[in-house]
């Protein structure tokens, strides 16, 4: 289906002769789904294509209630994203990444769209051989934090220079 599951298999045996496999799994997104993040967090998982095959893996989101837009990255398809879909501010980064940087452990970048400042970071995701067969990506609103920041540097200089003021007199 295109998605990324965390699974289990393990052998089951009757009079010491193998009998056959339970498996269990665990699609990611219902963890991510779980988890409940700050506000102003979005979680995104990306699937490399050379991984899918295209016309199962739209079949799949579909079944899934899911948005299927497979020419909207050029390396990698959106299996799942907690706001719907991947915003266009964040498709050319997700690009370059899944290009540029196969295999590094996390990448983060500062995005500004829509009159909002993100923190995006790409993790890769790995398969029980460790291959990268993807990322996990989460967009944080820094927004109200860098304007608070502001504020602090500009109360911090201002209050600064009134005590220096009154100091030197």
């Amino acid at each position: 289906l295109g998605t990324f599951t965390l699974r289990v298999v393990q052998p089951v045996y009757a009079d010491g002769s193998l009998v056959g496999y339970v498996e269990l799994g665990k699609e990611i997104e219902d963890v991510l789904q779980a988890i409940t993040p700050h506000s102003g967090t979005q979680l995104a998982v990306v699937i490399r294509k050379e991984y899918l095959t295209r016309r199962t893996w739209e079949e799949g989101m579909g079944m899934l209630g899911r948005e299927a837009d497979w020419d909207q990255l050029s390396q990698g398809a959106v299996s799942y994203t907690s706001q719907g879909h991947l915003p266009d501010a964040f498709v050319a980064w997700t690009d370059q990444v899944s290009e540029d940087n196969p295999g590094k452990d996390e990448t983060y970048q500062e995005i500004a769209t829509d009159g909002k400042d993100w923190l995006v970071s790409a993790s890769p995701l790995r398969d029980a051989s460790d291959k990268q067969v993807g990322d996990l990506l989460i967009l944080q609103d820094i927004t109200d934090d860098k304007a608070d920041f502001a504020r602090l540097l500009l109360l911090g200089g201002t209050g600064g220079s009134v005590l220096l003021m009154l100091l030197l007199g």
